[in-house]
């Protein structure tokens, strides 16, 4: 059975959490998945460390397109 996708978007910018789509989008990810962005800076600028580091402690990885997939691995930290 395949992976169902959501797909969030807002025009809030990236350098506040206190964003509806991002904070449904946080509540929305569980245990396995990947949560791709097109850009650091649209995803949470500021916050982005902290906030990656909690979805690594749920086991989510995460795709930047324009970087490529961060996860929790010794190679990505």
């Amino acid at each position: 059975m395949g992976r169902s996708r959501k797909i969030f978007q807002e025009k809030f910018t990236g350098t506040t959490t206190e964003r509806p789509e991002f904070q449904k989008l946080l509540r929305a990810l569980k245990t396995g998945d990947t949560l791709i962005v097109t850009k650091l800076d649209r995803f949470c600028a500021e916050h982005a460390r902290g906030i990656i580091q909690e979805l690594f402690k749920e086991n989510v990885k995460v795709n930047i397109l324009n970087m490529g997939l961060i996860d929790n691995t010794p190679m990505a930290n």
